[in-house]
């Protein structure tokens, strides 16, 4: 990015545009890895070893894949609203800063909504077992929540949010990651996340 702003600024085009993009899986190709990191242990340093057992890694499915554009950034227009605001003052690092926190909020702006980010949250914030049907009102609430932030969501979700639902409660019981136990409402299941877990 300082390479593009010194190039612009010395006049290799009359305007430059930074486009920012999301590209997001339906799961996170290294979940373990980056649970562990989040947790605060070190990051693996990559070795013939990593190299040859990623093969095995691109060979699995990790559900879909969603691609979003977020409106294009004219480096012209933000310039020139940044010289409006502090007239006759040097901020290229400040800019490039500025230009850089602007493409990264787009790009999570634009984000696709999936339903295993939904039944993921929801499971997230019960650290007990839930119902079905809380865990579907749970659902539902950020569903809501999002669609009036003006959120994206992946066309899965619009069409059939409640099977999509569904479905990723089934695959997340079948990899063990959630457990079913028996309800004490009418014989309602209630789900609860394993010990020790990372959904993905």
């Amino acid at each position: 990015l300082n390479m593009i702003y010194d190039a612009f600024g010395e006049g290799a085009c009359e305007d430059l545009h930074v486009v920012p993009v999301a590209i997001d899986y339906e799961r996170i190709a290294e979940v373990g890895a980056y649970a562990r990191e989040s947790r605060g242990g070190e990051k693996r340093r990559e070795d013939i070893k990593g190299l040859l057992s990623s093969r095995k890694l691109l060979q699995t499915r990790f559900g879909r894949i969603y691609i979003n554009f977020a409106r294009p950034i004219s480096l012209r227009q933000f310039l020139d609203e940044q010289a409006a605001a502090k007239p006759g003052t040097d901020q290229r690092t400040l800019s490039v800063q500025r230009i850089a926190f602007k493409a990264l909020y787009e790009v999570g702006m634009s984000v696709a909504v999936t339903p295993t980010a939904l039944v993921s949250t929801a499971l997230l914030i019960h650290r007990r077992a839930i119902s079905e049907t809380e865990l579907q009102q749970t659902s539902d609430f950020f569903y809501t929540l999002l669609y009036s932030l003006k959120a994206r969501f992946s066309p899965l979700l619009l069409e059939q949010k409640e099977l999509s639902v569904e479905g990723v409660v089934h695959h997340l019981v079948q990899q063990g990651q959630v457990l079913v136990e028996n309800g004490t409402d009418s014989g309602n299941v209630h789900y609860r996340l394993a010990e020790d877990t990372h959904l993905e």
